[in-house]
């Protein structure tokens, strides 16, 4: 699932259009802007910081005034909750969706990796800033996002004790083994950089290596 809004097919505005449509658009048009402005204060303070990313910096990189700014945002840390919500809400979407379908618990797995690796190489800015960032958060958006974070591990701690039951998956505590799932793929925003000689994909295909194989020629006692 995309980030970015879809884009409006469709900019020509027709004398006969109702008012209700209007509205429409202007609202699709405003929330594309606040989706610009999300994206680049994001690279901004993945780049610089929370703290020492101001109004003033994004606005001008923006190209428009503070004023404008806060047409679409109240503060510098909404943008942030709205940054933190969207991120966790595309990544619970995206797991729901692997959950949901109907293939086996190994493909499954591989395609919510499938889906964290993807995460990590398309919107790092987004992640690398919530991460770093949320203790900028107020204590009510901290809250929920705590919450959010504690779902997305509850959904694979259960999928994964479905997978123990049925005799897929290796009856291991289901937090150790998917916080060591989560840390694999979210470590990739401290190295990968989007230009190196491997792709999402390839990344994505190793990593389920690693996970179904693991990477020791040599076995010792088994567990």
């Amino acid at each position: 699932m995309a980030l970015r809004s879809k884009a409006i097919r469709n900019h020509t505005i027709h004398t006969g259009r109702s008012a209700s449509s209007q509205t429409r658009g202007r609202r699709s048009t405003k929330q594309l802007r606040r989706q610009e402005i999300l994206e680049r204060a994001a690279a901004l303070m993945k780049k610089k910081g929370f703290g020492r990313t101001s109004v003033r910096d994004i606005s001008s990189h923006l190209g428009f005034s503070k004023a404008n700014f806060y047409h679409h945002m109240t503060s510098k840390e909404e943008m942030l909750y709205r940054i933190s919500f969207q991120i966790l809400s595309v990544t619970i979407a995206n797991i729901d969706n692997v959950l949901k379908s109907d293939v086996a618990y190994p493909i499954r797995m591989q395609r919510i990796v499938g889906c964290f690796v993807n995460l990590m190489a398309h919107h790092q800015a987004f992640i690398s800033v919530y991460f770093e960032e949320k203790r900028n958060l107020t204590p009510s958006h901290l809250e929920e996002m705590t919450k959010l974070e504690g779902h997305i591990v509850e959904m694979m701690k259960g999928f994964y004790r479905e997978g123990v039951k049925v005799g897929v998956f290796r009856d291991l505590d289901p937090a150790i083994a998917i916080r060591g799932i989560l840390g694999m793929c979210l470590w990739m925003t401290r190295w990968h950089r989007g230009t190196g000689r491997l792709s999402p994909e390839t990344i994505s295909q190793q990593f389920n290596v690693l996970l179904a194989d693991g990477c020791m020629r040599v076995i010792g006692p088994a567990l």
